[in-house]
């Protein structure tokens, strides 16, 4: 299955910068002849890469390029603003495809963002692996309240969700990121309720002799593949074009873009099947689609640097219980109740249509995240937010591919530090994605092979690792399996 790689967010600064430089040529007044060419150079490249064509419409060249169609009559100028409007909104504008996976059965819908977005508008391999990590040891999820730290796409808490959790909430702290993830959440639930509408009808037709000549209604799967590709423009328009509360444009690339640290392309293998991108939203019963929250998923804001402060501020985390409904409005300054109170402060800023943030006291039995760490400073934010939000006796899994071995090892260090155990198994994702896996899956060329950075396998330091950690006095009692390696 095509997915990003690093090669791709090493492209994506480039175009940055390039079309950047393009799109101030051609607002630029006063010299016709250097907005020509800008424009001739911004049209042959959107035209001969997606890449170039997503960056451009995240900059905002569709609506620019619409009025200079309306003040123009030079026959060059048409052309070229005719041309790069139909890269920017057809085939070769990417982002806003909506993608279909199946985990052993588990059926996850997903619409990736634009790699502009940063890390967490594409699906990654690791956490692939994960959701087939899940769906091989259900009963981790199964009847649970789980946290997906790190959400992105958000992919394997949906799986999770898909795979029998009793509520999942889906985190992440970018406005764009959480935005798609909230349209990823709805995609699911109206899937849900397709299954349950043909489930329904099934029964109906089995009970009532059908009229001659009925057509059976068509499985979600087929609404999905015979979908019609359509472009979903004014909604992906009104995110890249947003000006938040405090009258500052928000820019495509946030910190995880340019770390440009991104996992190899996604795989997939017996387990997992991915049917055809396509663009057109799911047809299901009607909900509030700006709603944060439906069905047995939630999407939530979660600063991991508030759970840092939380710790360091030496508040006890027993002391964390859910204030009652009386005195919520009377919480006052103290950090207990400051900290991860709503989408304002450090996660949300004054930044428009965001989530609520987690609550400071809620905690959960079950943690899973995967690519949670690219620097050593994510090493102490994610064993931070781990001690905080981890219940006692639950369990938290994570996966990433190790890029730098010292990031994991200041990891480990930071989760004695936090009074965590930490415990890991090294995966082999081509043992992942072999034929030879057990799991449902189509069957036609399920195998993907590894290909890492440039091709190989080994680029990592570290490979891929699989980490439980626990508290160090309340540890899980029932861990899903018994071959973790202790540090």
């Amino acid at each position: 299955m095509a997915g990003a790689d690093e090669a791709d967010f090493l492209e994506l600064l480039v175009a940055n910068s390039r079309i950047g430089d393009w799109v101030d040529r051609i607002r630029a007044r006063g010299n016709p002849a250097r907005q020509k060419q800008a424009l001739l150079l911004l049209q042959r490249a959107v035209e001969s890469r997606s890449t170039y064509a997503e960056e451009a419409r995240q900059a905002g060249v569709v609506p620019l390029l619409t009025r200079i169609l309306g003040l123009t009559d030079d026959e060059e100028v048409l052309d070229a603003s005719s041309a790069i409007i139909a890269a920017c909104s057809g085939p070769m504008a990417t982002a806003g495809k909506i993608s279909t996976f199946t985990y052993d059965n588990a059926v996850v819908h997903i619409r990736e963002g634009a790699l502009g977005d940063g890390l967490g508008a594409k699906v990654w391999m690791v956490a692939h692996m994960l959701c087939l990590e899940l769906a091989s040891n259900r009963g981790l999820v199964a009847g649970q309240r789980v946290l997906e730290l790190g959400s992105g796409c958000g992919v394997c808490g949906l799986a999770a969700a898909a795979l029998g959790a009793g509520h999942v909430v889906l985190t992440d702290v970018e406005g764009p990121v959480l935005r798609n993830l909230r349209t990823c959440m709805h995609l699911n639930h109206k899937a849900e309720g397709n299954i349950a509408t043909s489930a329904v009808a099934a029964t109906a037709a089995a009970e009532v002799p059908a009229a001659a000549g009925a057509q059976e209604l068509p499985s979600d799967c087929e609404l999905f593949d015979e979908a019609e590709e359509v472009e979903d423009f004014d909604d992906m328009m009104a995110d890249m074009m947003a000006v938040d509360g405090c009258g500052r444009k928000q820019t495509a690339h946030r910190s995880r873009a340019a770390a440009a640290a991104a996992a190899d392309p996604a795989g997939t293998s017996p387990g997992m099947t991915q049917h055809h991108p396509q663009q057109q939203p799911l047809p299901g019963g009607v909900d509030d689609e700006s709603a944060w929250e439906v069905g047995n998923t939630a999407v939530r804001v979660l600063d991991w640097a508030e759970s840092r402060l939380l710790l360091d501020s030496g508040v006890a985390l027993e002391q964390l219980a859910a204030p009652p409904a009386a005195d919520a409005a009377d919480a006052g300054g103290d950090v207990k109740n400051s900290v991860a109170a709503g989408p304002g402060g450090i996660a949300g800023g004054c930044e428009a249509d965001m989530p609520p943030g987690v609550p400071v006291w809620e905690r959960f039995p079950v943690i899973i995240g995967s690519e949670v760490m690219y620097e050593k400073v994510h090493a102490e934010l994610v064993a931070a937010v781990v001690k905080h939000r981890l219940a006692p006796g639950g369990c938290a899994v994570l996966q990433c591919a190790v890029r730098e071995l010292k990031v994991f090892e200041h990891f480990v260090r930071e989760c004695r530090r936090r009074a965590l155990r930490y415990r890991s198994r090294q995966l082999d994702p081509v043992s992942v994605f072999a034929p030879g896996r057990t799991g449902g899956g189509d069957g036609g060329g399920g195998c993907c092979s590894f290909e890492g950075i440039l091709g190989r396998a080994d680029e990592y330091e570290g490979g891929v690792l699989l980490m439980a950690i626990d508290h160090e006095d309340s540890p899980c009692l029932e861990w899903y399996r018994d071959d973790w390696e202790a540090v």
